[in-house]
């Protein structure tokens, strides 16, 4: 789940670089380090990311998408509670729509830094905040699977199962969701169930070994041993 969580984090963590790309003021300065920031970001070099973003924020104090894109920058340099302070900079009680939007990105950051900290509470909070805007839906799934997550590690099963099955509805054919079944179907003892996922997960996936791995355990709880 842990691999899974991060192939989440840096698919989307970065937002607005192609709004800046395609508008007039990218030649600023500020918006130049902000590109400069996100490229590092991509290469995995998070420390001369840093180094812009701070840049970009020195140049244009006024950019939410520059605060939390630097916070997730934080969180893989795992420094979580300077990322929340990243964060918080951008909430804002406003009823205008962007900055909803913003509030929206900002408490989902909120709650994977919390979750990456072991504070599940915090977490399922700031995914609550998040999926209460009704703004940037195209956010919700995201969030719904971080909610699923956190939830399986509180040991509510039932309800993180019952997201994850709303989820694939939509997402048929999504690996990491009938996976993330798949491990919660095992550690309820479904098996069965949770056999049928990971070999639904592996017709999509085939070269993912984690999936081999989560269906030997299964196998093996249910006696199997030959297959």
């Amino acid at each position: 789940m842990e691999v899974m969580m991060k192939k989440k984090i840096k698919h989307l963590c970065v937002i607005g670089v192609v709004v800046l790309a395609l508008g007039g003021c990218s030649l600023q300065p500020s918006n130049r380090n902000y590109s400069k920031a996100i490229s590092a970001y991509d290469h995995g070099e998070y420390e001369e990311a840093e180094t812009y973003f701070k840049k970009a924020i020195e140049g244009n104090s006024d950019k939410a998408e520059f605060y939390i894109d630097y916070g997730f920058n934080l969180i893989q340099l795992n420094r979580f509670e300077e990322a929340i302070e990243q964060f918080n900079r951008v909430i804002m009680d406003n009823d205008i729509t962007m900055v909803k939007e913003n509030n929206k990105k900002a408490y989902r950051g909120i709650g994977i830094t919390y979750l990456k900290m072991n504070k599940y509470t915090e977490a399922l909070e700031a995914f609550e905040l998040a999926l209460e805007i009704k703004e940037l839906k195209s956010l919700d799934e995201d969030l719904l699977f971080y909610k699923g997550l956190t939830l399986e590690y509180v040991g509510q099963y039932d309800k993180s199962v019952e997201i994850y099955t709303e989820l694939i509805k939509d997402n048929e054919k999504d690996a990491s969701l009938y996976s993330a079944r798949a491990n919660l179907y095992r550690k309820m003892g479904e098996y069965d169930a949770s056999l049928a996922d990971y070999e639904k997960a592996l017709n999509f996936e085939k070269s993912n070994f984690e999936l081999y791995f989560g269906k030997f355990s299964v196998l093996k709880e249910l006696g199997k041993n030959d297959e």
